[in-house]
C-alpha cells in the first residue's frame, strides 16, 4: 500500500507505505502526516488489525505530524507490539503524548 499524491498548488505531501513480512508489519511514513492521509491511515490500520503482527514504524523522514498521525500510532499501540524510529518532530510529539516508550534508536 502506497499513497501520497501531490496536492493542488504543489505543497508538501506525506506518504504512507506498508509491507508485511512473516514476523512484522513494516510501516514507512514520510513528509507531512496529516488529515489528508486520514483514509489511507484508516485502511492501513484495518489491515494491521487483520494481520495481528507486531508493527515497526519508520517515521525518520516525517517533517510534520498532526492528530491523524498520532491517532494512527496510538491505535497501532493498542493492537499489539509497536516500535517507532522517529524524526525529532515525531519524537517530541510522542513524548508530549506520553508514548515515548515506543521509540527505538536515535531520534533524527
Amino acid at each position: 500500500m502506497d499513497s501520497g499524491e501531490q496536492p493542488p498548488g504543489g505543497g508538501p505531501v506525506g506518504t504512507v507505505r506498508m509491507d508485511a513480512t512473516r514476523d512484522a508489519v513494516l510501516v514507512t511514513l514520510t513528509g507531512e502526516i496529516d488529515g489528508d492521509l486520514h483514509e489511507e491511515l484508516g485502511a492501513m490500520l484495518a489491515t494491521i488489525g487483520q494481520l495481528g503482527l507486531p508493527v515497526q514504524v519508520d517515521a525518520t523522514e516525517v517533517t510534520f505530524m498532526d492528530s491523524s498521525g498520532a491517532t494512527f500510532l496510538s491505535q497501532c499501540y493498542l493492537q499489539g507490539p509497536l516500535t517507532v524510529a522517529a524524526s525529532s518532530s515525531v519524537a517530541f510529539l510522542l513524548k508530549v503524548l506520553a508514548m515515548d516508550e515506543i521509540l527505538v534508536g536515535p531520534q533524527v
